[in-house]
């Protein structure tokens, strides 16, 4: 295991300023470096700017597939992203109880606090996701009905005027009718 960068022996909020300032492209390393009075290399400076970078761009592309799922995921929930989200949850939460029990590594209660409620969070809107589904098939199928009867009633209509309608073809109008199906 490699030794710990000596730019961790600063003050947090010294390397959080060095990478804010290195993030603006306003500054060199040789700057950034004269704020550490000569507390670190620059080199091992360099480093934990780079390292800084990549974990950033890291957090964009993880914020980026996150909001892409949480669009899919609204689009249909119970879909390939609803079942994928859900089981990612599961086996973080798994990985975090194993290394609690297991391994004996301590892990922060904000880590296990986060993915509680976003289990919540993912159950609350799948929940309201089906029973607003619900709601919307009762709708339509209500609607579906009433159109139904209208055409059925056309129908019957027709046939009673005289309209040219033999019996036959008014009730292969009806089945039809019977058979229409919303939601194929």
């Amino acid at each position: 295991m490699p030794r710990r960068s000596s730019v961790y022996s600063l003050d947090e909020d010294l390397r959080e300023e060095l990478l804010a300032k290195w993030r603006s492209r306003r500054f060199t390393v040789e700057q950034l470096s004269k704020l550490t009075k000569g507390k670190v290399s620059r080199s091992a400076l360099g480093r934990f700017l780079r390292a800084g970078d990549e974990a950033f761009d890291r957090q964009l592309k993880m914020q980026r597939v996150a909001e892409l799922w949480c669009e899919k995921l609204g689009d249909d929930p119970n879909g390939a992203v609803g079942r994928m989200t859900e089981r990612l949850l599961q086996v973080l939460c798994h990985d975090q109880v194993q290394k609690l029990l297991v391994e004996g590594v301590n892990i922060e209660p904000q880590i296990v606090a986060l993915l509680a409620r976003a289990l919540r969070d993912l159950e609350s809107a799948l929940s309201m996701n089906a029973h607003r589904e619900s709601r919307i098939r009762e709708r339509i199928a209500k609607e579906v009905a009433a159109k139904r009867k209208v055409a059925q009633d056309r129908v019957d209509e027709i046939e009673r005027s005289g309209g040219g309608l033999s019996a036959e073809a008014a009730n292969a109008i009806r089945e039809a009718i019977a058979r229409v199906d919303v939601w194929h």
